[in-house]
């Protein structure tokens, strides 16, 4: 379990770091002028671009080593869903300015409103990212949201099946899940 989402970035890089020392470890790095990540990793050449999202419900409680949580009510569901597409457009669109790289869209949560496949006509629904969802092409809002932050459409260039897999028994009657989502490189399209 993750305090936070910068708690669960600091981890991931810790574990990497660990696992393989001499790689290279960027938090928040701006490779480009217009390309800001969560995450990087760079080793023997090679260069691998993280998203990573931490959607959170609220649940109070303790870990198996005794460690206190509480996670707070992120609510607002659909900007959450929306920023998880618009990470694997970030990265698709790095993934083509750099040949030889690779990248991932991570998101965990314990709000099964993320993994649960609903029928909808909400303005969402082009951006669900539950079980067996699938996103490619032009994705857009059915009515404009509140926040110009979120307003305009995204295009995913590749083809992404989405399945989400247990991460945690721990952080709510459901637990944790994660969606890791292997973003396409260079070929994008083809």
């Amino acid at each position: 379990m993750f305090h936070s989402e910068r708690d669960f970035q600091f981890e991931l890089a810790w574990e990497v770091r660990t696992r393989v020392p001499d790689v290279r470890v960027y938090l928040e790095p701006r490779p480009s002028a217009n390309v800001h990540l969560d995450l990087a990793f760079e080793h023997d050449g090679a260069y691998s671009a993280l998203e990573l999202k931490y959607l959170t419900r609220h649940w109070d409680g303790t870990d198996p080593s005794g460690q206190s949580f509480t996670l707070t009510n992120q609510g607002a569901l659909d900007y959450g869903r929306y920023g998880g597409v618009r990470d694997v457009t970030r990265i698709e669109s790095f993934l083509r300015s750099r040949p030889g790289s690779n990248g991932a869209a991570i998101a965990l949560t314990n709000d099964s409103g993320y993994w649960r496949q609903r029928a909808t006509t909400a303005r969402d629904a082009a951006f669900r990212i539950a079980e067996g969802q699938k996103l490619h092409r032009e994705l857009r809002w059915s009515s404009p949201p509140s926040s110009k932050k979120h307003d305009h459409p995204l295009s995913v260039a590749g083809l992404y099946e989405l399945s989400w897999s247990n991460y945690s028994a721990f952080g709510g009657p459901d637990g944790i899940r994660q969606l890791v989502i292997e973003v396409n490189g260079p070929s994008i399209g083809n």
